[in-house]
């Protein structure tokens, strides 16, 4: 092959953008940074700043992306192929089983999957079931996206206050039980210290659909 034709082939390839996977930053929650994330800059100024928030839940293996509506409004987008290299911060939750509480009468199901941007797509099965209510261990912790270095991190636990008005899963097993999710408010709160104070005030002062 001609010099000439080899270095015309290796500019085009370091031209190219590398394609970006919703799931890039999972890794970061279990310690491995993504070197082609941007170093955290406390002092940042910007109107707004990607966060990658990864949550694992308890009735899931892995990691998910998953970014609530709240904070895609009020400037804190999720990841993508447009600003993934602009990511300083990965928002880590963990939940992880609490103490039984109750057994709630007969639930109808659904299988549900969840979309970028916090949507879920959810299908009746058919079926009911008698749902055993958890509380959750939450384990937060805020991380630089580039290193997986440990900016902040808090517990918090979460009662089980009433019966789930329905149950998510892929299987009956899924179904059976029912873990009590931590609110986007905690999430909101923990989270805005390490924001830029613009956009720090923004998710702090909204509030999730149907709320006050």
């Amino acid at each position: 092959m001609r010099p000439t034709l080899l270095l015309s082939i290796l500019l085009a390839l370091a031209g190219c953008k590398k394609p970006f996977d919703r799931d890039d930053f999972n890794p970061v929650c279990v310690g491995k940074g993504l070197e082609s994330a941007a170093a955290y800059d406390p002092a940042s100024s910007a109107q707004a700043v990607p966060v990658a928030i990864v949550m694992h839940y308890a009735k899931a293996e892995g990691w998910t992306a998953n970014t609530p509506k709240r904070f895609y409004a009020n400037g804190v987008p999720a990841p993508s192929q447009d600003n993934y290299q602009t990511v300083q911060l990965a928002l880590c939750v963990d939940q992880q089983p609490g103490p039984f509480d109750r057994d709630c009468g007969d639930m109808e199901g659904f299988s549900a999957t969840i979309e970028p941007g916090g949507n879920s797509n959810a299908t009746a099965t058919g079926t009911t079931a008698v749902v055993k209510a958890y509380g959750s261990h939450y384990v937060l912790s805020v991380r630089e996206a580039k290193t997986a270095r440990v900016v902040a991190t808090k517990t918090v636990d979460v009662k089980v206050e009433h019966c789930p008005i329905l149950v998510l899963g892929n299987t009956a097993a899924d179904r059976s039980k029912d873990y009590v999710e931590l609110s986007e408010d905690e999430l909101a709160a923990f989270l805005a210290p390490h924001l830029p104070k613009a956009v720090s005030a923004r998710l702090l002062a909204a509030r999730p659909k149907g709320e006050p």
